[in-house]
């Protein structure tokens, strides 16, 4: 299967064909790109075609939707994220003015246009929902969820804290201290909770 990008009047990609390896290798077995061309151009005889690489082997990167084809330099290169950034002739890649900052974790970075500087932000606390965990409960722990009264009575306790106290914001303070009454008092084991909870265990 090859593929072959559909470029306007300003070598804009408008759409990207794929090709059937039927139409593009020759008598001698080899793929020949102006074969596969000349189909597409059976297709739509107004269009301009140009082959590009899924894998991005050739002309730098694949082509996809309003990427541009630079003629002179026979590469594809993405859309221009904000004004103020500039192509690298090396690498034909996009970059900003300033390079992006060092982040922590739990943080990210965005570029402001009219600024023309880089934003640090902080990531949204990642939430866990009930519908989540009861989802991945085993037959045996489903049966204590649903009768807390079955387990003991501090096992009872807290499991009942637990279901009430949802959605769960992970690396919350409170969330961490539940979780080990909840180990503490043998409801769950801490590998069984940071599974059902998707916490890391690193």
């Amino acid at each position: 299967m090859a593929h072959y990008a559909q470029l306007d009047k300003n070598n804009r990609v408008v759409c990207v064909h794929s090709v059937d390896d039927q139409y593009v290798v020759d008598e001698n077995g080899n793929e020949s790109e102006s074969l596969g061309i000349a189909h597409c151009e059976q297709l739509n005889l107004d269009a301009k075609f140009v082959q590009t690489s899924i894998s991005g082997r050739f002309r730098h990167t694949f082509a996809s939707i309003d990427y541009c084809y630079l003629e002179d330099e026979d590469v594809f290169v993405r859309p221009k994220p904000h004004d103020s950034w500039t192509l690298n002739r090396d690498t034909y890649e996009w970059e900003s003015p300033i390079p992006s900052p060092v982040v922590e974790d739990g943080q990210y970075c965005i570029w402001d246009e009219e600024t023309t500087s880089w934003e640090i932000k902080d990531f949204p606390p990642r939430q866990v929902t009930i519908e989540e965990v009861i989802s991945q409960l085993t037959l045996t722990e489903k049966i204590l969820w649903e009768n807390p009264s079955s387990g003991t009575i501090d096992q009872a306790g807290i499991l009942n804290i637990f279901k009430e106290s949802f959605p769960l914001l992970i690396d919350d303070e409170e969330t961490s201290q539940m979780v080990d009454i909840l180990v503490s008092t043998q409801v769950y084991t801490r590998e069984r909770i940071n599974e059902l909870l998707d916490i890391s265990s690193d």
